[in-house]
């Protein structure tokens, strides 16, 4: 059998071998090709109201916006609010018309009837449709990033996992386990040039003992996390 000192095996890591908020877009002015800085849809969004999603209350926002809280809106305003809450629904009919107001703001237009904000509804839409998109690509972006680190999280534990089987295994125990190593390195690799052989020997035994043991994979770990934050929870509470 193998001397001890030739079945001394270290952990390896998966990094050994690999080692071998954006700018503000500007939207023109519908009128001047002026610009305007977008407006965050995200928090727009989660404004949900009953409010405003009648015609009458829409008008009347609107109003309120200028000042004019007592105006009664016209048959004409009601038609205008009725056809855009019909055609694009109550959120984004109020995202609508703030992003009409906070652009007349800002250009110093000061809307005196509610059918002015008809003109900004395409522009309105293109930017809703824009922070959407930004907002699902940084919601997917920090998904990767979640799950990136869950996965360093659990390539920290299982290494110290492995590194403690690998403690406990007699020196016997690892020498069939490099034996059975290196058969499969040199099966798997067979006419090929390849490099860190012994790295890739450490490797195997790793999934070995990694198999013996009957350790989780990502997945399985990382529903048991799942489970034990709520076990935790309803301690807790």
């Amino acid at each position: 059998a193998p001397r001890s000192s030739d079945c001394r095996v270290s952990v390896v890591s998966t990094t050994d071998i690999a080692g071998a908020k954006p700018p503000d877009d500007p939207i023109p002015h519908p009128r001047s090709g002026r610009q305007t800085t977008r407006m965050n849809i995200e928090n727009r969004q989660g404004c949900e109201s009953e409010r405003e999603n009648r015609p009458a209350d829409l008008v009347k926002r609107f109003h309120e916006q200028f000042g004019r809280e007592t105006r009664e809106p016209t048959k004409k305003e009601l038609r205008a609010a009725a056809h855009i809450l019909a055609t694009h629904g109550p959120r984004k009919c109020r995202f609508i018309l703030e992003f009409a107001i906070q652009d007349a703001r800002r250009t110093g237009f000061r809307m005196r009837h509610f059918g002015a904000i008809i003109s900004y509804v395409d522009d309105a839409i293109a930017e809703w449709r824009r922070a959407n998109h930004r907002q699902s690509s940084n919601n997917a972006a920090r998904a990767r990033e979640k799950e990136a680190r869950l996965r360093e999280r659990y390539q920290e534990w299982r290494e110290e996992r492995i590194k403690d089987l690998v403690e406990q295994a007699s020196p016997t125990q690892l020498g069939s386990l490099r034996r059975r190593a290196e058969l499969l390195v040199r099966e798997r690799y067979s006419g090929e040039p390849i490099g860190g052989r012994d790295t890739l020997v450490r490797l195997a035994i790793q999934s070995q003992l990694a198999s013996q043991a009957s350790l989780p994979s990502f997945d399985e770990w990382h529903a048991a996390q799942g489970s034990d934050r709520q076990a935790t929870r309803a301690i807790s509470s």
